[in-house]
C-alpha cells in the first residue's frame, strides 16, 4: 500500500514538474516575443506578419500543454499532443544540427540560452518524464469540460493581448507621425552620398533594445529582397560600443555612421529606432520597428 502512494505521489509529481516547464518555456517566449518572431521568420519559410502567429500560437500550445498537464484534465489527448509536438521540435533541432547552427533556439527564450544540440538534450529528458507518465489516469470532476474550454480559450488569446502582433498593433498605433515625408533631409557624414538613388536609413542609439530588434529585423529583410547595397545605418553614442551593437543585433554590418547625439535627435524628433526610405535625398517612407515589412521594401525599391 505505501508503495502504492510512493509511486502515485512520484507519477503526480513528475507531471506537475512537466507543466510547469511547459509554462515557465511559454512565458519566456512571451518575455521576449519580439526576438522569438524573429527567429521564426529567419528561418525563410514564413512572411513576418505569419511568424509573429506562428509565434504566438506555439507559446499558446505550451501554455496550454502546461495547465493541462498540471491540473491532469483530459491526459490522453494532452499526452498524445506533447509527445508530437516534442518530436516535432526534436527534429527540427536535430536539421539545424545538421546545418551547423549554433545560436539561441529560443526555447527558454533570452533567460536560459540553448544551442539546438542542448535543446535537444532538454527535449530528450521532457519526453523521457512524459514516457513516465504515461499511463496515468484523467482527473474525473465535476465541470471537467468547461474548465478544459476555458484553459485552451484563455491560452489561445492571452498572447495576443499581452503583445499583440505587428500588423495588429499599427493598426490601432500610430507609431511614427507622417510629418517629415517629403522633405529632403541632411547628414553632416555626406560618405553615405544619400542624395543619389534610393537608401534606407536606419537611426539607432546603439544600447537601446528596440534599435538592437530593428537592426536585426532589417538584415532578414535586406536577405529576403536583396537589398543590401541600399541600405544605411546612423547611430550616436560611442564608437566603442558599436561592436556589442553588431553582435546583439546579428546584423549584416551595413554602411554606416555615428553622428553627433543633437543631430540626430533633430532630425528623428527625439524617436528612435526609426528608418527613413530616401529618394535622391527626399524622405518617401518613414518606419519604426513595428512597421518594418517586406512589403514595405519591395515597394519602395520596386
Amino acid at each position: 500500500m505505501r508503495k502504492k502512494i510512493v509511486k502515485t505521489f512520484f507519477l503526480h509529481l513528475t507531471r506537475i514538474i512537466l507543466g510547469c516547464v511547459f509554462i515557465f518555456s511559454a512565458l519566456a517566449k512571451l518575455y521576449a516575443v519580439d526576438n522569438f518572431e524573429l527567429y521564426i521568420y529567419s528561418q525563410q519559410l514564413f512572411g513576418f506578419d505569419l511568424s509573429t502567429v506562428i509565434a504566438r500560437l506555439i507559446i499558446s500550445a505550451e501554455m496550454a500543454i502546461g495547465l493541462l498537464l498540471i491540473t491532469n484534465l483530459y491526459f490522453k489527448i494532452t499526452y498524445k499532443i506533447t509527445l508530437y509536438l516534442l518530436l516535432f521540435f526534436s527534429l527540427f533541432l536535430a536539421f539545424k544540427l545538421i546545418v551547423s547552427s549554433h545560436g539561441n533556439c529560443n526555447c527558454f527564450g533570452d533567460i536560459i540560452i540553448l544551442n539546438p544540440a542542448a535543446s535537444l538534450l532538454k527535449n530528450f529528458m521532457l519526453i523521457i518524464m512524459l514516457l513516465i507518465i504515461k499511463n496515468s489516469a484523467d482527473f474525473q470532476i465535476r465541470f471537467g469540460k468547461i474548465y478544459f474550454a476555458v484553459i485552451l480559450i484563455f491560452t489561445l488569446f492571452f498572447p495576443g493581448i499581452f503583445s499583440p502582433p505587428d500588423f495588429i498593433y499599427k493598426k490601432v498605433y500610430q507609431t511614427v507621425p507622417g510629418t517629415g515625408i517629403g522633405s529632403q533631409i541632411h547628414i553632416s557624414d555626406t560618405t553615405l552620398n544619400i542624395s543619389e538613388g534610393k537608401k534606407v536609413l536606419a537611426f539607432f542609439s546603439m544600447g537601446c533594445k528596440y534599435c538592437i530588434l530593428a537592426a536585426h529585423k532589417i538584415s532578414l529583410i535586406a536577405d529576403r529582397t536583396n537589398t543590401h547595397e541600399n541600405i544605411n545605418y546612423i547611430f550616436f553614442g560611442d564608437e566603442r560600443d558599436l561592436e556589442n551593437f553588431w553582435d546583439k543585433s546579428q546584423s549584416k554590418r551595413f554602411r554606416h555612421t555615428i553622428i553627433p547625439f543633437p543631430e540626430i535627435m533633430h532630425i528623428t524628433d527625439g524617436r528612435l529606432p526609426v528608418v527613413f526610405f530616401v529618394e535622391k535625398g527626399f524622405v518617401k517612407q518613414k518606419a519604426a520597428y513595428r512597421d518594418l515589412t517586406e512589403e514595405l521594401f519591395l515597394e519602395f525599391f520596386r
